[in-house]
């Protein structure tokens, strides 16, 4: 790639008179990295778009990820399931697999932990050798650190996989 002549790219600089840009520019053609170069708005269709400050945002998340993270995991792979069981019920039957989805499901419609109503599990819910058991109750589905989940958001896109692969 060919540089511009430093004092090109000076007088280049001079002609942006927004100082914000003209920053985000200087640090584009230095190689460096840059902020949004616009204003961030969450669209609205019946009222006014809502203002991001994404600098706040971003600072929040480098200081203090985990929480987000972890939230994002169990809000995502939970809806996958959620999901997933809601699209696939002509399908559901009493196999091993299909129950843990169910209770998989289930435990991410609340709140990500396991709640069984009277006498559940009532048939094997196993998948790769591992079973969903009465004494589950209260445990919580995905990992929240330092507690270990009963699976991870991986597992979650794995146990589709094989659902799907058994519905083929």
């Amino acid at each position: 790639m060919q540089s511009h002549p430093k004092a090109e790219i000076e007088d280049m600089l001079q002609h942006i008179s927004d100082v914000s840009l003209r920053q985000d520019v200087h640090s584009i053609v230095s190689g460096g990295l840059t902020g949004l170069m616009l204003k961030q708005k969450l669209a609205a269709e019946l009222s006014t778009p809502v203002e991001i400050d994404v600098n706040l945002l971003s600072t929040e998340f480098a200081f203090d990820h985990r929480p987000m993270f972890e939230y994002f995991n169990r809000l995502s792979a939970g809806s996958l399931l959620i999901m997933a069981w809601e699209q696939t019920r002509q399908s559901h039957t009493h196999d091993p697999m299909w129950e843990f989805l169910r209770h998989c499901r289930n435990a991410a419609a609340h709140n990500g932990v396991f709640t069984f109503a009277k006498r559940e599990p009532k048939r094997a819910a196993t998948w790769h050798g591992t079973s969903i058991l009465p004494s589950l109750e209260g445990h919580i589905l995905f990992p929240d650190p330092p507690a270990r989940g009963f699976i991870g958001p991986g597992d979650v896109l794995n146990l589709l996989a094989d659902i799907e692969a058994a519905l083929l």
